[in-house]
Formats: structure tokens, sequence, C-alpha cells
């Protein structure tokens, strides 16, 4: 151990030892060759960096954390993480040259050895700032995903907007049951009055979310949808909507999962005009006046963005931003005026890249309540018939895990992992469907798990109902899993991930207090509902809003938080409530 340590010592003060210990921090190597003031004087910007940062997180985190989604700040991190590249390389040149100017006798007397260990932690100097150069401009690549004029996983199909159809599309709506109606029923179409109807907005609301004292957030899970030339690309299938309602001082939430087969949304004014709702072969659903006539709420979306881009006074250009961001603003204004609220922004959540995502968290924890399954389902007499109840007028051939080419490879990660916890099993498959089971009970779901659980409905007992509610528990558990400082390990693959399944249009500078908002949405001060034809009273059963129901679903809203616990936000923050970000 001696004789290791001696030539541990004669190692540090030859050329190659001291260019190690540059390399390793700067100053290090001038100090071990006898030039201690001059290895101080090289150390000072590395000891700054180090200060600097330790005083940010110690005294600065929301600034810190707001400032990762600044473009320019991360530009200039990039800048000087070039410059600190230089820096390391001139104090590992400098220290090998000190060395060197002392004529000490060196341990590899064979220059080529020599030159080998110097090019080798050059090298390596390089990959170090490289990958910290490669990180910066992931994060500013998903930055301008997550909060760009079109979110990077949108596939734009100008062609659909050939179609300028009124006529209301043949689409089967789905009871409480989960079964398909063979006819619509509705009641009388009750006026609604023009004069309660809200303004319509031309810009939007989010630069000024805190105004009013509330966050009203909507999660929009989505998918793309058939286009007109076969592939998944005519826009964006809106297969969840949530709206979150958080009263900003005292951190109540109500989350309100909307029906995607609610018809006759009410419009606000300037808008609404444009559907007088006459009675026209057209208005196939006898809606009232004021409200969208033609489609499901899901539908909206394609209503504004290629359908009757003119009736919406904001984003008229006919490119992909404006169309998406159409789409977008008119869920927004669309489900404003249902629940009587000013819609602040919208979360948008790509299911395609959502398992990725929650894979990146490490998995969520969902206590499920009770056991659901999904099957492929036949005629009578087959043995897809015999394995469960089939009792409904159309076939299904299991569930879809909708991956193409890679779907065996996520139903093999699916097999591995219901294993692992014994609470999820893949029974049967057949291409890429699959049968399963997520038995009831507290477990760990991965990515593709949860994103079963959140999507199945054929075989839940409340169809999309059901389904709506298991959305709800697992956005909860997603944010239940989301801690900022035990996420630093995951930041590489995360920032990869998030720009395709992540969007947002609320302003990326109000991260820190949005993130501080999130945590303390709790179960116990989150009250949760459903807009939906059964909460709404439907007339006839179907899922027709009319005046009543407007009236119900505004109701519900404005009670929303009456027996909600106060949490406990932390005062300040930009924009109010919420005490930004902390771990």
């Amino acid at each position: 151990m001696y004789r290791l340590l001696q030539r541990l010592r004669r190692f540090v003060k030859t050329p190659d030892g001291a260019a190690v210990l540059s390399f390793l921090f700067p100053g290090l190597g001038q100090a071990a060759v006898g030039r201690p003031s001059r290895g101080a004087i090289v150390a000072i910007p590395a000891l700054a960096v180090i200060a600097a940062v330790l005083v940010a997180l110690l005294f600065a985190r929301k600034s810190l954390f707001d400032a990762v989604f600044n473009d320019e700040w991360l530009f200039s991190l990039l800048i000087a993480d070039l410059v600190a590249m230089a820096y390391h390389l001139w104090a590992i040149g400098d220290a090998y040259s000190s060395a060197r100017r002392n004529r000490l006798r060196t341990m590899f007397p064979r220059k080529w050895m020599s030159v080998a260990a110097v090019v080798t932690l050059v090298g390596a100097t390089f990959v170090i700032h490289g990958s910290i150069a490669a990180l910066d401009m992931t994060w500013r690549g998903s930055n301008a995903c997550i909060g760009g004029d079109v979110a990077c996983f949108f596939e734009d199909d100008p062609l659909a907007s050939i179609d300028t159809s009124t006529t209301a599309p043949s689409i089967p709506m789905d009871d409480p049951g989960g079964t398909v109606e063979a006819s619509f029923s509705a009641g009388p179409a009750a006026s609604l009055p023009y004069g309660l109807l809200p303004d319509s907005q031309t810009t939007q609301n989010s630069d000024n979310w805190a105004a009013d004292g509330y966050l009203n957030l909507l999660l929009l899970g989505v998918d793309q949808g058939e286009s007109s030339t076969g592939n998944r690309s005519a826009g964006l299938r809106t297969d969840s909507m949530i709206l979150l309602h958080v009263e900003l001082s005292t951190g109540k939430a109500a989350m309100f999962s909307l029906a995607r087969n609610l018809y006759c949304i009410p419009m606000p004014k300037g808008i609404a005009e444009h559907y007088p709702n006459v009675s026209t072969p057209d208005n196939t659903f006898a809606c009232p006046p004021y409200t969208f006539p033609y489609d499901m709420l899901s539908g909206l979306w394609y209503e504004a963005a290629y359908r009757h881009p003119s009736y919406y006074p904001f984003y008229q250009g006919d490119d992909s931003a404006s169309r998406y961001m159409r789409g977008i603003m008119a869920l927004e204004q669309g489900i404003g005026a249902l629940t009587g609220v000013h819609v602040d922004g919208s979360a948008v959540i790509n299911l395609g890249g959502f398992a990725r995502l929650v894979d990146d968290l490490g998995g969520i924890d969902i206590d499920v309540p009770a056991k659901l399954v999904d099957h492929p389902c036949g005629p009578e007499g087959t043995w897809q018939h015999a394995y469960g109840n089939c009792a409904k007028p159309y076939m299904q051939s299991g569930y879809d895990v909708g991956m193409g080419d890679n779907s065996p490879a996520v139903i093999a990660r699916m097999k591995q992992a219901g294993a692992a916890t014994g609470k999820q099993e893949v029974t049967w498959t057949n291409g890429s469907h699959i049968s399963f089971v997520i038995h009831s009970g507290q477990q760990h779901m991965s990515g593709d798990w949860a994103l079963v659980y959140a999507r199945s409905r054929h075989f839940d007992p409340e169809g999309d109902y059901g389904r709506m509610k298991r959305q709800q528990l697992v956005l909860q558990a997603l944010r239940d899993s989301i801690n900022p400082c035990l996420l630093l390990p995951s930041v590489p693959s995360l920032m990869a991930d998030l720009g395709q399944a992540f969007w947002t249009d609320m302003p990326l500078d109000a991260a820190s207090t949005l993130t501080g908002i999130a945590s303390y949405i709790s179960g116990k001060n989150v009250a949760r509902f459903s807009l939906d034809p059964r909460t709404l009273k439907s007339p006839s059963g179907s899922t027709l809003i009319d005046g009543d129901g407007w009236a119900l679903a505004k109701d519900m809203v404005v009670h929303g938080l009456d027996n909600v616990p106060e949490a406990s936000p932390g005062s300040g923050g930009d924009g109010g409530g919420g005490g930004g970000f902390h771990c």
C-alpha cells in the first residue's frame, strides 16, 4: 500500500498526472506540481459556477425551474457550455505544460504513451461537454414542441379541408351500458337564450390565466384519426376531455370529465350565430338554436379546424398551426360555454406517447377499485362468444394496442410487466389485439398498462362513463408520481419523450407556479364529477344537451368546490397561489 501511494504521488506530479487532475477539476494539476497560486487562479471559474448552482438550488429553485423552459436562457447555457469546454481543455493543457516546465521525471518514458493519455483526456472532455450540449439542444427541441404554435405529434391533412358538408355524420353513440343506440331520440329542442351565452374570444386567456383567482385547465387526451388518404392523420380525435378547476387561494380542486358523445353543445356568441339550427335535414339531432348540431363534442375540433373555419373568429390561416390552434380554441370556448367558466388553456396528452412518458416516470401506482376485462366478442357458437358476455349489437376483436408493427414488442412488455405485479394479465393475443384482465387493488402499472387502463371501455359496466372515471384516476396517479427533484436522473429520456407526448398553450414561464399548484392537488382535496347524459339528465335517454342540461352543467361547476377541504398552498408565486416549484 505504501509503495502504491508513493507511485500515485509521483504520478500526479508528472505531466500526465497533472493533466488527469485538472481534467477532474481545473487547477488541481497546477497545484500538484508545485504551483498552488496558479492552480487557485485556474480554479476560480469552476468554483464560481459551483457556488452559483448551489445558491440557485438553495434559494432560487423556482427561477431555476422556470429558466429551463426559457429558450434564450437555454441558448445562453449552450454557449456557456462551449466556453466551459474551452476553459476545461485549457486547464488540462496548462497543467500538462506546468509539469513539463518543472522537468519532473515522467513515469511514462515513451512519448506515445503520454500522447495517448492526453488524447484520451481531451476526448473525454469533448464527450462530457458534448453530452451537456446535446441535452441542452434536446431540451430546447422539447420546449419548442411543448409550447410551440403546433404540437409536434400533430400530423396535418390539408385534404381534409375539402369536406365542408354540414350533414351530420352517422356516428353511433354509447349509452351508459356501453351499447350502441339503434336510433336517436330527442325531446323538444329547448331554446337557449342567446343573451346568456358568453362572448366568443379572439385571443387566448392563457396570458392572464390567474386574473380571476382560478385555474381552469382543459386536459385533452388525443389520438390521430383516419385521414382522407387512408392514414391516421386527419387531425386529433379527442378521446378524453377533463376540465381541471382549481381555486388558487385555497388549493381546492375539481375534475369534470366530459363525455365525448355529448351533442348540442352551446357555443359562445359570434360562433353560435352560425348555428341557428332551424328545422332542416341537416339538424339530424334536433339541437336547440345556438348549439353545435353536426357532431359529438369530440368532433368540435374537426369542425373548427377543417369543416367551417370561417365560423371561428381566431387563427384564420390555412396552415397547420392555424388549423391546430383553431380546433383547440374551439374546444376551449365550447366547453367554457357549457360549464360557464373561462377556460385558461389546454394541456394536450398524445396517447401515442403517453406510455413512454409514464415509463420515464418509473410507472404509476393506482388503487384499482374494480376488476377490468376486455376480450374479443363474436357470433353465437364461436369461442369468442363463449369467452364472456357478448350481448352487444356489434362484434369487436378484443383490445387493440394500436402500435402497428411494434404491437408484438408492446404485448411482450405487457406480459413481462404483468407477471411482475401479478395484477395484470394478457390472456389471449391475435396480432395487435389482445384480451386482458386488470385485477382490483393497489398496484404498480407500466406505461403500457396505464394506457390500457385509461382507454379500454367495451366491457366496462358503465361504458364510456366508467372509462372517464378511470382516466381521472390515471391522471391523479400521474400527478402523484411527479417529483421534479427525484426525476433528475430521468431528465434526458424524459425530455426526449415529453415533446412527443405533451403540448400546452399555457405560458411556459409559469411552469414553476403551475407545478407548485399541481403539487397541492391530492386525492383529499380533489372532487371528481362526470358531465354526461345521465348527470345532465338528457331527454329520452339521448346524449343531447338541452337548456336544462346546460343549466345543470354550469351549476355543477359553480358548486363543485363546495365540499372540498382546503389544501395548503404556499403564498406568493407568479400568478397567485401554489407557491411555485419545490421538492
